[in-house]
């Protein structure tokens, strides 16, 4: 159930805390720009009207552009769907990319790198909403706005198929959307493989309208046979009544005509602001789930279901010495069959709290459109658009991945271990290591592990296949910025009587910056060096030397607070830019 209501509110400010004054800035310097065009009402002229006796010109053309007719799938070849500001007013939804999720045909991060508002950071590149008709990929959908093609969303070359970013498109500015699905490839190119979705905007708008909403998830939490599984998993599910995913938005439309209604000048301003709701706050998303099986008579049966979750938890799996080919946990300070008693971490990481099935998402948008009708050959025309969204989002903490060390020196993906290194104790020690090992480690404490024939560590190391998760540092944080700027300037208009030849000439410019900021990721190479350790005069000290911090994961409590940062965690970012006439 949701429950929500309308009002409106005196002060919005952005993500940081800063009011919104620039935006503010922007809008009237673009409103005085365009209501120059007032000057111009001496200009106008007006048809001449037609008498009673005279009769209706003949049809001489008609135009089957979804964008241009008033029913479109009265005349149209292909279907096309519409759906009206009315219809958007009545779902309640703000966001764009909500209101196109809705669509049957369209898929939502089908192919893992959008960022939408129910994807997870996890596995997606992130930033940006597309549109993705009939599963093709967002760059097979060709997005317009009245008719005219939006700008790439994000400069992030690590999207594979880049495409328009929704968020840019101010929902309240929306008078409605036609949704194309076939043949629109032969009028646009390959672009419009899958499909157009063209956003047709408010552009005649008279008066000032300010809206505000707010809107919650109410969820009870009575799903006994999930909680019950949860419980079975050693984790506390989510019980009784929730209230979350609250969402606030505020914004203004105003407009006016002048020049005896043959000119309009229409600008708009919105901030939207999203709280995120974790898999974990619903008993049915407490953990991963999966089916578990039995010997009926009918073979291999799916004959119920458990929870379960990622082995990148508490897992030592030596590749090489006495136990090669046996996987053990630490518990204490020894190693234990994998999976036997309960550890910390445990055998099994949970990564459903953060996963989130919304994300936090902070929004601003503004807009300004004018035009002015000077004659029947001379209509020119004026918009600007500016958008400001910032996400953060948390995914589950980082982790020394199974099989995944990109600098083992073996290339197997495990990692050296030096067989006389303080941290372990005795026990662990003759489980990674043969008293060879270990006889040539102590021979000469300060060496390094180095690689002594294809696919073979030195004698003085162990090749261990980790997978521990860093519970220690917390969750991975990524924070993405998107800023969009987005001029048109054109004119319009009928070269000849009865609209028999006319023309629409415009040139647009789109300017778009994208920022990232990852927190609490492993750096591999740090890693590498801080789980090679020798005792320096009772003092545990990298190999390496340098800023390296030991990193002691083969003890409960043995992480500390300075080995998560100087044992591997790092902050990253990347920024660019994208420019588009």
């Amino acid at each position: 159930m949701v429950k929500g209501h309308s009002g409106c509110r005196h002060h919005v400010r952005q993500a940081d805390g800063r009011p919104i004054s620039r935006w503010i800035r922007i809008l009237a310097l673009l409103i005085g720009f365009v209501a120059t065009g007032w000057g111009l009402s001496a200009l106008a002229q007006t048809a001449p009207k037609q008498t009673a006796n005279q009769a209706e010109p003949a049809l001489t053309e008609i135009i089957v552009t979804g964008s241009r007719i008033a029913a479109p799938n009265e005349v149209s070849t292909s279907p096309i769907q519409v759906i009206s500001s009315k219809y958007i007013e009545t779902t309640g939804k703000t966001d764009i990319s909500d209101l196109i999720m809705q669509l049957p045909q369209n898929f939502n991060n089908s192919i893992g790198q959008d960022l939408g508002n129910t994807s997870s950071g996890l596995t997606t590149a992130g930033g940006i909403a597309t549109a993705d008709l009939r599963g093709l990929g967002p760059n097979r959908t060709l997005v317009l706005v009245d008719g005219r093609r939006l700008g790439q969303g994000s400069p992030y070359t690590f999207i594979q198929s880049p495409a328009p970013d929704l968020d840019q498109i101010p929902g309240g500015l929306v008078e409605r959307i036609e949704v194309v699905t076939g043949g629109a490839s032969a009028a646009y190119g390959s672009d419009a493989i899958a499909g157009v979705i063209n956003f047709i905007m408010k552009k005649n708008f008279q008066g000032i309208r300010i809206d505000g909403q707010f809107n919650e998830n109410y969820h009870d939490n009575n799903d006994t046979y999930m909680q019950n599984l949860v419980r079975g998993f050693g984790t506390t599910p989510a019980t009784g009544t929730i209230q979350d995913g609250r969402q606030r938005t505020f914004d203004v439309l105003m407009g006016q005509n002048f020049a005896d209604g043959e000119g309009n000048v229409t600008a708009y301003m919105s901030y939207r602001h999203a709280d995120p709701v974790a898999s974990s706050d619903r008993d049915f998303g407490g953990c991963e789930l999966y089916p578990t099986y039995a010997t009926t008579s009918f073979g291999k049966t799916v004959v119920g279901s458990h929870c379960n979750g990622s082995a990148n938890s508490n897992l030592f799996a030596p590749n090489t010495g006495p136990q090669a080919g046996n996987a053990f946990a630490v518990s204490g300070n020894t190693f234990v069959p994998f999976g036997t008693v309960p550890t910390t971490p445990p055998a099994a990481f949970n990564s459903q709290p953060y996963i989130y099935m919304t994300r936090e998402d902070d929004r601003a948008n503004a807009a300004i459109l004018g035009h002015l009708k000077v004659t029947d050959y001379f209509q020119p025309y004026a918009e600007f658009y500016f958008m400001d969204d910032r996400t953060h989002t948390a995914v589950a903490p980082a982790a020394l991945f199974l099989s995944s060390n990109p600098f083992d020196p073996t290339l197997s993906g495990a990692y050296p271990i030096n067989c006389n290194n303080p941290l372990l104790s005795a026990q662990q020690q003759s489980t990674l290591c043969t008293p060879a090992q270990i006889t040539a480690a102590n021979a000469n404490p300060q060496a390094g592990c180095t690689l002594a024939a294809p696919g073979l560590l030195s004698a003085n190391c162990a090749d261990v296949d980790i997978g521990r998760r860093n519970v220690e540092g917390g969750g991975r944080i990524s924070d993405y910025e998107h800023e969009n700027y987005r001029a048109v300037l054109g004119s319009k208009g009928d070269l000849l009587d009865n609209g028999a030849l006319s023309y629409d000439l415009y040139g647009q410019y789109f300017y778009t910056t994208f920022t990232n900021n990852n927190q609490k990721y492993f750096n591999f190479q740090a890693i590498d060096s801080a789980l090679q350790v020798y005792n320096n005069n009772g003092t545990p000290t990298c190999v390496s030397g340098g800023s390296c911090v030991p990193y002691n994961i083969f003890k409960d409590g043995g992480v500390t607070p300075n080995q998560e940062v100087a044992g591997g965690e790092r902050s990253a970012g990347q920024s660019g830019a994208d420019r588009t006439p």
